[in-house]
């Protein structure tokens, strides 16, 4: 049984389990599970999550801007915007249980993007000052993926690790939060893989 915030009583549930004991006629053979699960505030919290996300990404966007040029900013926009989508995407997708803590798994999706791409975009810079080097845009851009992906990679192990720990010794909403992580997780490292150096090299032709 799922109860939205508190709102199936204990009476309720031996209730139940004494109806469902009656029907299959054997008593002490049926075991009813109450799952707790929350629910937000109305729509006040998704706005203002919505609303905090585009400040960040905004301040984000200026800042890739004035260090790394427009082609940078915009491949920035395009990784942030298709990360996010993919990972709601595929929450969707996959029937994903939607707990409290879904807003901070999307929030820390695009930090983690915010950091790669950073660091992707130092490296094509610190490769393209070189005057010796012979590589064209793609595969400077191929280049700096390889060497960004080792930090995000590890990042997203930790993140797993600590999604398996929930799975392992958490509550039942714990243990759908740690999926929503590791859907990201997933989602980053596809996103940052593949989507951030095609779409600088596009841009950048």
């Amino acid at each position: 049984i799922f109860s939205v915030d508190n709102k199936v009583s204990a009476e309720t549930v031996e209730y139940i389990k004494g109806q469902m004991e009656t029907v299959v006629k054997a008593p002490n053979s049926v075991s009813v599970t109450l799952n707790m699960v929350g629910t937000y505030e109305g729509n006040a919290n998704v706005w203002r999550a919505i609303l905090i996300g585009g400040i960040l990404l905004a301040v984000a966007f200026v800042y890739m801007l004035f260090r790394y040029k427009l082609t940078a900013a915009l491949t920035y926009l395009i990784s942030c915007v298709a990360e996010v989508l993919f990972l709601i995407a595929l929450t969707a997708a996959s029937r994903i249980v939607v707990t409290g803590a879904y807003l901070t798994v999307v929030v820390g999706a695009f930090a983690l993007i915010t950091l790669f791409a950073n660091n992707f975009f130092g490296k094509v810079k610190e490769e393209s000052k070189n005057v010796n080097s012979k590589l064209t845009t793609s595969e400077i851009a191929n280049k700096a993926t390889a060497d960004s992906l080792i930090m995000m990679a590890i990042s997203l192990i930790a993140l797993v690790v600590v999604a398996v720990m929930f799975m392992i010794i958490g509550s039942y909403m714990m243990f759908w939060t740690a999926i929503e992580i590791i859907v990201c997780a997933i989602t980053l490292f596809v996103t940052s893989a593949f989507l951030t150096s095609g779409c600088y090299s596009f841009l950048k032709k």
